[in-house]
């Protein structure tokens, strides 16, 4: 495996831990109750991936104990096919998550700027986001459908999601925001994402999205672009 690229600038190592370290102090999105009628799956757009960037410091320390999820290669990066049943339960692990575990800076709970954990009772964004991951991966959403996602608020604050890849467009999973919701909904800076094709690197995001796969004539859709695994 080729040796991670990284950076001391503003999204590689030492100035991100800055950048995402009070993700969790601040709740700018209204956080709502599910209603317990059937919902319609919002329509979203897709994520526009693009080339290689710097991995997120946290991300690369995290790997240092999770080897396994972090030399995760896909082949087929096709975004999940998204049935009601699959939405009902993406949107139950969101609540689940958001409601079981507290939020609190690394700081307060490893004495660091930045650590990437599973929680256990509390964790910052990025924490959210794993956990997301971890059990929507046992439920047998493929790694390249659920990639970690580095964003900047409009308070300019970093901030971290699970993004999770369908042909219905793509949504984010936030702790800010109790329901999984459309990546275009709230105006987030997207800046990169895990390689849907290789869970140890990351690469940049566009600022244009592009229509969700469902929307697209089979003879014209390739899906969003990624590099493929190394």
């Amino acid at each position: 495996m080729k040796r991670p690229i990284t950076s001391h600038g503003k999204f590689g190592t030492s100035l991100t831990r800055e950048f995402l370290k009070n993700c969790v102090l601040s709740l700018p999105l209204a956080m709502t109750t599910p209603s317990a009628a059937a919902e319609k799956i919002p329509d979203s757009v897709s994520l526009q991936l693009g080339a290689r960037t710097f991995e997120q410091a946290g991300h690369m320390a995290f790997c240092k104990t999770h080897a396994d999820e972090c030399n995760v290669r896909s082949d087929d990066t096709t975004p999940l096919r998204l049935t009601r049943k699959i939405w009902n339960n993406i949107v139950a692990v969101n609540v689940f998550v958001n409601k079981s575990i507290k939020g609190a800076s690394d700081t307060k709970l490893y004495g660091v700027e930045e650590k990437w954990a599973y929680p256990v009772k509390a964790g910052d964004c990025e924490d959210f986001a794993l956990q997301k991951r971890k059990l929507l991966l046992k439920q047998g959403i493929a790694a390249s459908s659920l990639i970690l996602t580095v964003v900047e608020k409009k308070d300019k604050k970093g901030h971290a999601v699970l993004t999770v890849r369908t042909d219905h467009g793509d949504y984010f999973l936030d702790n800010l925001v109790l329901r999984p919701y459309p990546v275009n909904k709230y105006k987030y800076n997207i800046l990169k994402a895990q390689n849907p094709a290789h869970s140890g690197e990351w690469v940049f995001v566009s600022k244009d999205f592009m229509p969700a796969p469902s929307t697209v004539p089979k003879a014209m859709s390739t899906g969003a672009s990624a590099p493929g695994p190394r």
